[in-house]
């Protein structure tokens, strides 16, 4: 490569480069050595630097402060090349752009548009200058301001106002220039990092959007909705993420790849053709795309069908069909791209793209330029004749974002009803978060986690035994299978993480944030979450065994079938959790706040729960065998059916529960407020209710034999046709009590 300095030399000593045998060489080794000039500049110096060092070049043509340039403008001007000029001009920005973005210094970018505007305008031109090259050299600059080339700049780096509805799409309008091998390296990279910075500006615009639209909180008038679908966005999402069409068109295009190993082409393309109409309907337009899509198939390189299956050939047949339903040779819309807008199957068109791009992901490219092709053929159409069009752009935009970048979304329960069904949208709120990098089996030993961006992190089935994750971001990384054994995690913020079928095992997560996480079949033996936020997370048939909760918020949880032996869950806050089935046989519940929780059909033998707040909770069929209620709080609960012997209850609150055939046999109810209790047909048998508070209580057909009721209040109390045989009333006042018909007593 010949250097500035070598050039210069060479010039000044024989009036042309001696390393130059033709025009066209000439031009190419002249121009070389600046870009590598700017582009080493711009990499090393500052913006303003560099912004003042392309003005002294290329716009004042002051050769006294960089002699070094004098023969090259020399060399243009002696052979009138201005063409030459202006393509140098233009690349040399290009160069400053595209730096100037990866290092986010665009406002040098708007102030070396803002410096050409102006020569543009003839603000800055010098009209008596005496030197007539440097005014050759002016006139040159002027017209590249004012030509196409430099409009093209503009386009890619100035923000402007929509004109027309194309305008909108310019992420798809900007392929053609980088996917264009004429233009320079840096005109297809400002291209491109353009395009990728207006999909992330939607999918954050998206994201925004969603979050706000279900907000109370949010004023709706001032929502910005980056779609063109209006408020059906929401839906279709809700739809598409509780149905998993995210996950069952991805695993759909795993297994045909696998099941497509060691075909031939001709195999493949038959086997291609079942996969795309796997999800087409038998009626009009499907039963006409079918057809056409299936002799096209057949009839396109036929004679290679015993070829054996490769990339490219799979990357070939997957354009090929990428053509067949978007644009024709001629960039005109497809046949069948017409017969399917026409019909309105915007989404069905959209997700027969997708499961392409689902098995070729190098089909992108061309999928994207068809689409940039269908914009330039519409876009000089009035808006309200190409409806169907952009219908579909905007419908195969989202579905892209949806399904192929890299956001994940999750629907959220809003009311707590665990029982709610996803089919339900208007109970779900949406939540996306941007996913991270794929860490699956990465050995992460001997290195500084805090170092690395685990947000979104995929680390399934991954050992992670003993590794210290102390305080850090993990918002929704994928941790499902992996081995946790004895990982500490304390005071980490893991919302929306995936633990399912995790092992953590003696793992420490004090105080970490586990809100919304999926601990679905997770094994949290003996680990210890004390003062861990786990509100409404999914902890179904869980294994904490001896595990400590201790102060613990579980609010709205979700523990169905959980088995929490022996765990510690003094102070926790289960309000409105769902714990039916669950096993809690030995458990400290201490204090705990089960307000309104489901526990219907649970396990309670030998629980301590004194001192709990059970109130409006469902205990109904649950097995609460020598369990302690010492002071509990079960006012207006359902124990309907469950099993209450020799339970402790003495001085609890159970104001209203309603204990309809409980079995309360030796239970100790000394002291306890029954107030309006539903006692009817339960079996009390040799219970202890001495100065129970037993007025408005409801024994009718309720067996009271044996028991003790001494010094109890019955006032209003209902004992019709109830069993009192060698029950003890001393010192109660039975007279306002209602004992029609009942059983001996003493």
């Amino acid at each position: 490569m010949v250097s500035l300095n070598q050039f210069s030399q060479s010039y000044w000593e024989t009036g042309v480069p001696s390393e130059l045998h033709n025009a066209q060489s000439k031009t190419e080794e002249l121009q070389e050595p600046i870009y590598q000039f700017f582009i080493e500049q711009v990499k090393r110096e500052k913006a303003d630097i560099v912004l003042q060092l392309f003005e002294t070049i290329f716009i004042n043509f002051s050769p006294e402060i960089h002699p070094e340039f004098e023969p090259f403008f020399n060399y243009f001007l002696d052979n009138n090349r201005e063409e030459q000029f202006r393509a140098l001009l233009k690349r040399t920005c290009y160069i400053l752009i595209n730096n100037w973005c990866v290092s986010r210094d665009t406002e040098f970018v708007q102030k070396l548009l803002e410096k050409l505007d102006e020569v543009g305008e003839g603000e800055i031109l010098d009209d008596c200058d005496p030197d007539p090259d440097r005014v050759r050299l002016q006139g040159w600059l002027v017209n590249f301001t004012r030509s196409a080339e430099y409009q093209e700049i503009r386009k890619l780096t100035v923000e402007k106002g929509e004109k027309k509805w194309s305008d909108r799409y310019k992420t798809y309008l900007l392929v053609s220039q980088y996917a264009n091998p004429e233009n320079s390296w840096e005109h297809r990279e400002v291209a491109r990092n353009l395009s990728q910075t207006l999909k992330d500006r939607y999918k954050f615009e998206l994201a925004m959007y969603l979050a706000r639209s279900e907000s109370p909180t949010y004023d709706r008038q001032n929502l910005k909705n980056p779609t063109r679908l209006g408020k059906g966005v929401i839906t279709l999402i809700k739809q598409t993420v509780s149905t998993q069409r995210i996950s069952i068109y991805k695993s759909q295009a795993d297994r045909f790849l696998k099941e497509s190993e060691n075909l031939t082409y001709g195999k493949f393309k038959n086997k291609l053709y079942r996969y795309l109409t796997a999800s087409f309907h038998s009626i009009h337009p499907f039963d006409v795309i079918e057809f056409r899509l299936k002799k096209m198939l057949s009839e396109r390189n036929r004679s290679w069908r015993d070829r054996p299956l490769n990339s490219n050939l799979i990357l070939k047949v997957c354009n090929q069909v990428v053509a067949f339903f978007t644009v024709e040779s001629d960039h005109t819309p497809s046949p069948n791209f017409l017969l399917l807008i026409e019909q309105k199957n915007h989404l069905s068109l959209a997700i027969v793209l997708l499961k392409i791009l689902l098995i070729c992901r190098h089909s992108q490219a061309h999928l994207e330029l068809c689409i940039s092709h269908l914009i330039q053929f519409y876009q000089d159409s009035d808006e309200t004749e190409c409806q169907p069009f952009i219908q579909f752009v905007e419908v195969f935009h989202l579905v892209s974002t949806i399904f192929t970048e890299n956001i994940q979304y999750h629907l959220v329960r809003l009311d707590g009803d665990s029982k709610a069904s996803p089919s339900s949208p208007e109970t779900y709120r949406l939540f996306c978060q941007f996913k991270g990098a794929d860490l699956r089996n990465t050995n992460l030993r001997g290195l500084n986690p805090a170092s690395l961006d685990l947000r979104g992190a995929d680390l399934r089935a991954t050992d992670l035994t003993g590794i210290n994750l102390i305080q850090l971001d993990l918002h929704l990384a994928n941790f499902a299978d992996a081995n946790l054994t004895r990982a500490v995690l304390n005071g980490s913020k893991l919302p929306v993480v995936n633990f399912k079928g995790a092992n953590l095992q003696e793992a420490s997560l004090v105080g970490a944030d586990l809100r919304r996480a999926d601990l679905e079949r997770a094994d949290l033996t003996q680990a210890s979450l004390t003062s861990a936020r786990l509100q409404r997370a999914n902890l179904r048939s869980v294994c904490a065994i001896a595990a400590n909760l201790m102060a613990a918020s579980l609010e709205s949880c979700d523990l169905q079938g959980a088995d929490l032996s022996q765990a510690n869950l003094e102070g926790a806050r289960l309000v409105g959790a769902n714990l039916a089935h669950a096993n809690l046989r030995g458990a400290n519940l201490r204090s705990a706040d089960l307000q309104q929780a489901h526990l219907e059909g649970a396990h309670l033998e030998g629980a301590d729960l004194r001192g709990a707040n059970l109130r409006g909770a469902d205990l109904k069929g649950a097995n609460l065998y020598r369990a302690n209620f010492y002071r509990a709080d079960l006012r207006e609960g359902n124990l309907t059916g469950a099993n209450l012997r020799r339970v402790n209850l003495n001085r609890s609150q159970l104001q209203g529960a309603e204990l309809r055939g409980t079995q309360l046999q030796c239970c100790r109810l000394r002291g306890a407020d029954l107030t309006g209790a539903n006692f009817k047909l339960a079996d009390l048998t040799g219970s202890d209710l001495t100065r129970a508070n037993l007025s408005r209580a409801n024994f009718r057909r309720a067996n009271l034999s044996s028991t003790f009721i001494r010094h109890a209040n019955l006032t209003g109390a209902d004992f019709g046709r109830a069993h009192l045989e060698q029950a003890n009333l001393f010192g109660s006042n039975i007279e306002d009590a209602k004992l029609t018909q009942s059983g001996r007593h003493r």
